[in-house]
């Protein structure tokens, strides 16, 4: 027997073949396949601190130093700011734990402290060493010093003249923030924060901080105010607290602080 096929079977053969595929890449299976995607390898690690009460109005300070030259600035202090929202600003918090592991890096940009308008800016920064910390003057009158008390590095102590700037080397990390100060204006101070890995945030002026690009695993964190130092609550012990790292986002949520801790000493 001889099977005749006319233009217009061919056709309706070929529509269903392709009816066929269609129902084919719209079945779970291929849906499954196309959502794949790479697991992450490293992770996120975000939060935001509050203060538990009624945002504190930052005191004012009068220059007792050179007065004409600073006394058309409003110079705070800065110890313990809660501006946006009742988020807590320059709360630094890093990953403590020793073990872990740190990409090597290539040469470092410089990091950048400036003298401005009677203050250092910016208050509170952390960043990876070894590298470069300029130390500039943005002041177009006033000479300042800066004064570095380090513990592993070489204590420095540079006059910078009005609009210029000098670069210390900050070649080894160090275990907590240390203070840099003005012997010229004593009101005038930053922290900074040289660690041996590039995990670590300061929080910004919504209390917020986010560190990314954790390796995944188990790691101990600090967290650190100046007003307290190590900020420890009732469950950080010495400011400490153990978090295993998954991959993606990894969310402390809000973090209340009790303004007693932060209390002025």
């Amino acid at each position: 027997m001889r099977l005749r096929f006319t233009i217009r079977d061919l056709l309706g053969l070929t529509r269903a073949a392709a009816s066929v595929l269609v129902i084919a890449a719209a079945s779970p299976a291929c849906y499954a396949l196309a959502a794949d995607a790479p697991t992450p390898q490293t992770g996120t690690l975000k939060g935001r601190f509050i203060y538990n009460g009624s945002a504190p109005e930052p005191a004012v300070i009068v220059p007792n130093v050179n007065p004409q030259a600073f006394g058309e600035y409003r110079i705070i202090d800065e110890s313990l700011l809660v501006p946006r929202m009742l988020g807590v600003q320059n709360i630094l918090i890093w990953v403590q734990s020793k073990d872990i592991p740190v990409p090597v890096p290539g040469k470092l940009d410089p990091v950048t402290v400036q003298f401005k308008e009677g203050r250092f800016a910016p208050h509170a920064i952390a960043f990876q060493v070894p590298r470069d910390l300029v130390l500039k003057n943005g002041d177009e009158f006033v000479v300042c010093s800066f004064l570095g008390g380090m513990a592993l590095n070489p204590a420095f102590r540079l006059g910078v003249p009005p609009q210029q700037q000098r670069l210390v080397t900050i070649k080894e990390p160090e275990a907590a923030p240390l203070p840099l100060q003005s012997s010229l204006y004593p009101w005038v101070k930053s922290w900074i924060l040289p660690l041996h890995h590039p995990y670590f945030a300061v929080t910004d002026e919504g209390g917020q901080f986010k560190i990314e690009n954790l390796p995944l695993g188990t790691w101990q964190f600090q967290v650190w105010h100046e007003r307290k130092g190590n900020l420890e609550t009732r469950d950080w012990k010495r400011g400490r607290f153990t978090l295993g790292i998954k991959p993606g986002e990894n969310d402390l949520g809000v973090i209340k602080i009790d303004p007693k801790l932060l209390e002025k000493n």
